[in-house]
């Protein structure tokens, strides 16, 4: 029997599901708004029947944190690429299991995530150019799905989380980032394999997480 009791609304079951997987946050981004600001890398240009952004994230433990950007971390960041691709990969197959297409992205897609994620309310985004969260700062590694499937948007969160100190500026140590929410990726990319051994940096992450004092 159909009745009220039985209705799942599915954006609500879509969220759960991202969550029953491992994600520690989840929300639903409008693709068009995406679109107006991604320019080139907006969601049309992968699947160009997006009708929602699932966008979700999994935080970094805290005691990782501490290990910035030593070999602890870059093991644990390969190991979170891992995880949000198999997030990501088995919402897209219970998607299609439903009848809806999709397209589970990857960390290196031509997809905004952080954008995606600002517009689904779950953060915004700061002088380091990376997504702030209310429950964990900075400490947060995204990815995104795109579907057919139509679901309601979550809303865009108002409150400002960086105060514009600009410490992640200052102590970049290739100077790459700039005001106005800017990175020089050529700066960053150079530090990185002149420095780091191609690996990943994350020192503004830790700088701001540092700073905010957050969870």
């Amino acid at each position: 029997m159909n009745n009220q009791k039985d209705f799942i609304d599915p954006s609500a079951e879509v969220k759960n599901l991202v969550l029953a997987l491992g994600a520690d946050i989840v929300g639903i981004a409008d693709p068009y708004k995406l679109a107006e600001v991604s320019g080139k890398k907006n969601p049309f240009s992968v699947m160009e029947s997006t009708k929602s952004v699932i966008t979700f994230g999994i935080c970094m433990p805290k005691e990782i944190m501490e290990c910035v950007p030593e070999s602890k971390y870059q093991i644990m960041l390969a190991n979170h690429f891992g995880k949000l691709r198999r997030i990501a990969k088995k919402i897209g197959s219970w998607l299609e299991e439903k009848g809806y297409n999709s397209y589970p992205c990857h960390d290196q897609d031509n997809i905004e995530h952080k954008k995606a994620a600002q517009l689904a309310g779950l953060g915004r985004v700061g002088s380091h150019t990376l997504l702030i969260t209310p429950q964990y700062g900075p400490r947060v590694h995204l990815n995104s799905v795109l579907t057919d499937y139509p679901l309601n948007f979550d809303r865009f969160l108002e409150e400002e989380l960086c105060d514009q100190c600009d410490e992640c500026i200052a102590k970049c140590p290739p100077g790459a980032l700039k005001k106005g929410f800017e990175v020089d990726r050529r700066k960053c990319l150079i530090y990185r394999g002149s420095e780091l051994k191609r690996s990943y940096c994350g020192l503004c992450m830790k700088i701001c997480w540092d700073h905010l004092g957050c969870p």
